[in-house]
């Protein structure tokens, strides 16, 4: 996949069809972040596509973006760490009614 996109960058371009930004340098920059992520290094499996992850990183236009994006991310991950910590009580409060009601038409002899 990343060849393919290698194979489409224009030669000597900071982004990937010529001298500016489009959607499609912002999903180069956003595969070799997924890949980072997952343990792959994408910047050796296409090395000219890493000069065009860089230029979006550079890209005045997306500074306050960038600039903000570490605390935006780490409100996405405390929200989601709310979220299933929650999820696991009404799982654990459903369990525990669940079990309550199994007993609850039982006689003894």
């Amino acid at each position: 996949m990343l060849a393919g996109i290698a194979a489409m960058a224009k030669e000597g371009a900071p982004f990937l069809f010529g001298d500016k930004i489009t959607i499609a340098d912002i999903a180069v920059l956003s595969l070799f972040e997924a890949g980072e992520q997952f343990g792959f290094d994408a910047a050796s499996a296409a090395p000219s596509l890493k000069r065009i992850a860089t230029a979006v990183t550079a890209d005045a236009s997306l500074s306050a973006y960038f600039a903000a994006r570490p605390g935006v991310e780490a409100k996405d991950a405390e929200a989601r760490t709310k979220a299933e910590e929650e999820a696991k009580a009404e799982a654990a409060t459903a369990g525990a009614a669940a079990g309550a009601g199994a007993g609850a038409g039982a006689t003894t002899a």
